[in-house]
């Protein structure tokens, strides 16, 4: 029994010099129009994305904002809410377990659920996170901090006490 392999065609990427020099340089080498990759079309951010984003005072207070977002969705099927003043998280039956609020000076209030041995040093009761029942916990990020391991471990905590509470 022999079997034979094929190789699969290589496919080589084509080139092809640019018609016109740029500026007195020598002639760009530009891959062929069918190499090229067409532009993705972006997502169209509804009116309360926009004002939610206009709420941060700097770029830099966004892009945290996206950072500690990011942690927040990497703790498992999370799905993101987002309202005019904040963001909040919940997990794939709709159980709240978290919630984002922006503040003026740059800093982020992040409401985390209950769950079981709750260290009450480290957190603080929920104050102007909504009305949410589910959430009664908070913790503070300064303007100039990030999300620490301690502080994710309480939002993954929560989002698998919230995940429990369906089960």
């Amino acid at each position: 029994m022999s079997s034979t392999v094929t190789a699969a065609p290589v496919s080589t990427t084509e080139f092809h010099v640019a018609r016109q020099a740029r500026f007195g340089r020598a002639p760009r080498i530009q891959p062929s129009v069918s190499v090229i990759k067409p532009k993705r079309r972006s997502r169209r951010r509804s009116d309360i994305e926009k004002d939610f984003e206009e709420g941060f005072t700097r770029s830099a207070h966004l892009q945290r904002f996206r950072a500690v977002r990011d942690s927040v969705m990497s703790v498992g099927e999370v799905h993101e809410r987002i309202c005019r003043n904040y963001a909040t998280y919940s997990d794939s039956s709709g159980n709240q377990f978290a919630v984002i609020k922006p503040l003026s000076d740059g800093g982020l209030r992040v409401g985390v659920g209950d769950f079981d041995e709750i260290d009450q040093s480290s957190l603080e009761p929920a104050v102007g996170l909504g009305s949410s029942s589910r959430v009664n916990n908070q913790f503070e990020l300064e303007s100039y901090e990030v999300i620490s391991g301690k502080q994710l471990g309480f939002v993954r905590r929560a989002f698998l006490s919230a995940e429990e509470e369906m089960a």
